[in-house]
């Protein structure tokens, strides 16, 4: 609640469950203590008494200025017909709790009217049964009642404002943090683009000069210098798309990385380059988990690039399969072609394979056909600890 001078003697809304809990909790522990007591002159006026005392808690959040009132008037009235000595001690904690709630939860206007009405009732009610001790203490109490609350409402206010003030620092810090990061990978990407980008480019530069010099009857050394070559623009561009992922941080990288819907586009280059790929798919290749349809997709690109090396113009089957719980893929390359010699003896485009496939717990075979060529075949399930 604001600390302005509003005065609410109509309830802002509906009264919280545990306010109403609290609330018929101390009228029924009150009915108990008065039926455990000697009977009162005027047992109504008891009963109203406790009732008017209690049970108006249950607004003390949204009108407990209303509380306040309500419970003083009613005690005050049910005074003219049972002694205040009568009245079970509860009813008083209650018209205490009251007081306490207009400093938690009251305007200032509510908290002075409040306690000033709460100090006149309970002094006027010792006065008028010739008790001065009662008349100084009840005068009392309600403004020492009204000052705890007023100090809860501010020790919670500072509390909120110490919550809020960790809350920006740790989002500053967490900012800071993922700048840090970003810098950093800016950094290596610029020295991966300055070193090993450079690099590639002038080998795939020096490759082609070589290649257009050489002699018409070298076809053989022209064709391994044009998959040079092409093997370098291809490296450039995929370190072009690692670099766009280590630049970006929370962003997309702006090549996205290739998936198993695009290997008719990888056969397709493939086909141009000289290799005959046939290429079956069965099931949806859509909703294949990132990480596992790259990972597929690596695996194809290697095994075709092996096939280009060491036997171009042979013919290749690719079948891509996705099944309910894993997705498998078969390069098979004709029977009788050379098979590659690096990889079947575990070279590292075959080490990359066993990793992609482990880390996804899936199955890898790869060497030579039964009748010749060479057989990629791997699968790699779905879901996590699948395989």
């Amino acid at each position: 609640m604001g600390a302005g001078a509003s005065i609410r003697l109509i309830p802002a809304g509906r009264p919280s469950l545990a306010d109403v809990v609290v609330a018929l909790a101390l009228a029924a522990a009150a009915l108990v203590e008065l039926a455990a007591s000697d009977p009162p002159k005027s047992l109504w006026a008891s009963l109203v008494a406790i009732l008017v005392a209690t049970v108006p808690l249950a607004w003390r959040e949204t009108a407990p200025l209303l509380v306040v009132l309500v419970g003083g008037a009613g005690v005050l009235a049910a005074t003219a017909f049972v002694d205040s000595d009568d009245l079970p001690l509860l009813m008083w904690l209650s018209i205490g709790a009251g007081v306490y709630s207009i400093g938690e939860h009251g305007t200032n206007a509510e908290l002075l009217i409040g306690t000033v009405f709460a100090g006149v009732a309970y002094t006027v009610l010792g006065l008028v049964e010739d008790d001065i001790g009662s008349a100084a203490i009840g005068g009392l109490l309600p403004f020492a009642a009204a000052g705890v609350g007023r100090a809860v409402r501010v020790m919670g206010f500072e509390s909120e404002a110490l919550e809020a003030r960790i809350d920006v620092l740790q989002e500053d810090q967490e900012r800071r943090a993922r700048e840090a990061v970003s810098a950093e990978r800016a950094r290596i990407a610029r020295e991966l683009h300055d070193v090993i980008g450079h690099s590639i480019s002038v080998m795939g530069v020096q490759a082609g000069a070589v290649r257009r010099v050489l002699p018409v009857e070298l076809e053989e050394e022209r064709e391994t210098l044009l998959s040079v070559e092409r093997t370098g623009r291809d490296a450039v561009t995929e370190m072009r798309r690692l670099l766009d992922l280590l630049r970006s941080s929370d962003e997309a990288p702006s090549g996205a990385l290739p998936t198993l819907v695009h290997v008719p586009r990888l056969v397709a280059d493939m086909r141009q380059a000289g290799l005959t790929v046939e290429l079956e798919v069965e099931g949806d290749l859509e909703d294949v988990p990132p990480g596992r349809s790259l990972a597929a997709y690596r695996i194809v690109q290697e095994a075709l690039t092996n096939a280009l090396k060491h036997a171009p113009g042979e013919r290749v089957r690719v079948a891509i399969r996705r099944t309910a719980d894993q997705v498998e893929v078969e390069v098979v390359q004709a029977a009788g072609a050379a098979p590659s010699p690096q990889d079947g003896a575990g070279g590292q485009g075959l080490v990359g394979m066993h990793e992609r496939v482990a880390l996804y717990g899936g199955r890898l075979a790869a060497g030579p056909g039964p009748d010749g060529g060479f057989e990629v075949r791997a699968a790699l399930p779905l879901q996590a600890g699948g395989g």
